[in-house]
């Protein structure tokens, strides 16, 4: 899985990071993603902003920072396991992509 901390600043345990191998593809990404019904909130090529469900994930092209912001609703006790099922998707989505090369 794609190491996942939680954002220092973040006390409630909504915001975690991780990062994308350099190599990643974000375009391919994003269409895996889609593919797997995630919605593009924003693609603008500073950051692009995903949602699936009410957790919300952003990728930062530039330096392939992944921020996952989970719902305030999603229990306190649950939210890191909410994290880490995002982290999990992107890692599906990577392994797809480095098993299915262009």
């Amino acid at each position: 899985m794609l190491p996942l901390e939680r954002e220092p600043t973040c006390f409630r345990c909504l915001s975690w990071r991780c990062d994308l191998p350099a190599e990643t593809d974000l375009d391919r990404l994003q269409a895996l993603l889609l593919q797997q019904g995630w919605q593009v909130n924003s693609g603008v090529a500073l950051l692009r902003i995903f949602t699936f469900g009410l957790n919300e994930v952003s990728i930062v092209p530039r330096t392939g920072r992944v921020l996952i912001r989970v719902n305030a609703l999603v229990p306190e006790l649950e939210r890191r396991i909410a994290a880490e099922s995002m982290a999990v998707f992107l890692e599906r989505a990577l392994d797809t992509m480095s098993h299915n090369p262009r």
